[in-house]
């Protein structure tokens, strides 16, 4: 078996769930004038008959051209089937989604000669006419687009089986107490998930509003705390770039006054010389006179 087998086999269990689902819906709806939702899932589709059919696609496609072979295999694979998924629900969740004890030729409630001639039937039309049709359709859907189908389809079903067996199993209590008023709970323990299911989206709906809100609380403060520590940083460069700046400056005006005063020192020194200079030498006045202005321009 292939993977294109595979998913082949997967996108028959959920096509067949949902025929099963609808047509349980259907018949007991009608039976009761109302609507009824015969799944325990909270989604359309019944898993049994989904896991039914695609067995028996499997193990009796050789028998496809005996009908009658394959009429009798389909009633025994089926009740087989259906017998153990109502024992094993009921050991799980304390309750019975389906009863037959007021029906002859039952066993134990759990299956029924009623039930099981059609499942022969249907069980034979799926398998001989029916599934060779719908198998054809594969040929049509792209690979890629039947990918992506059924893969979605294996996400939703699987988040539903999760959800729906926590819920369910949460009120094993309350389908006891059912169970005792009544043997066939498949609508009110349906009833009672779909109850709690809305109480629990109810519940994140609020808890998500509240950590939303409680995000943007915690996000203006994030933003007021970095709008004062910007703030505090800002005036703390402001600060050293003025401190720095003045220690610059008084650096700078200590290095121009030891200039100076070297500057003088030598001015004092050359005056002592030109004084002697001009007294010597009348005609270098102007000489010295040009020496003394660049020294006074240098000094200011």
């Amino acid at each position: 078996m292939n993977i294109d087998d595979i998913i082949k086999y997967i996108f028959l269990f959920f096509l067949y769930s949902f025929a099963g689902w609808l047509m349980e819906t259907i018949r007991v709806s009608f039976k009761s004038r109302r609507f009824i939702d015969r799944g325990f899932l909270i989604g359309p589709y019944c898993p049994v008959y989904g896991c039914g059919l695609v067995f028996l696609i499997i193990a009796l496609n050789d028998y496809k051209d005996n009908l009658l072979t394959l009429f009798l295999l389909s009633m025994v694979y089926c009740g087989i089937l259906e017998y153990f998924t109502s024992w094993i629900m009921e050991k799980i969740f304390n309750a019975r989604w389906w009863d037959y004890t007021d029906r002859k030729f039952n066993l134990n409630g759990r299956v029924c000669l009623g039930n099981l001639l059609p499942f022969g039937i249907g069980g034979t039309i799926i398998v001989k006419y029916i599934n060779p049709y719908v198998e054809k359709i594969f040929l049509i859907i792209p690979n890629k687009v039947l990918n992506i189908i059924t893969i979605s389809m294996m996400i939703i079903f699987s988040l539903d089986a999760i959800v729906s067996y926590f819920i369910i199993y949460r009120l094993r209590k309350v389908s006891k107490d059912v169970a005792l008023k009544e043997k066939d709970n498949t609508e009110e323990i349906s009833q009672a998930v779909k109850e709690k299911t809305q109480e629990i989206a109810e519940e994140i709906k609020q808890n998500a509003s509240e950590s939303i809100e409680e995000l943007v609380n915690k996000a203006e403060d994030f933003r007021e705390d970095l709008k004062n520590s910007g703030e505090a940083l800002a005036n703390k460069i402001n600060a050293n770039s003025q401190r720095f700046i003045l220690e610059k400056k008084i650096a700078a005006n200590n290095r121009k006054q030891r200039i100076q005063n070297i500057i003088r020192e030598r001015y004092e020194q050359i005056s002592i010389f030109h004084r002697r200079i001009i007294n010597a030498f009348p005609s270098m006045e102007v000489l010295t006179d040009n020496i003394k202005d660049k020294f006074n321009k240098i000094d200011k």
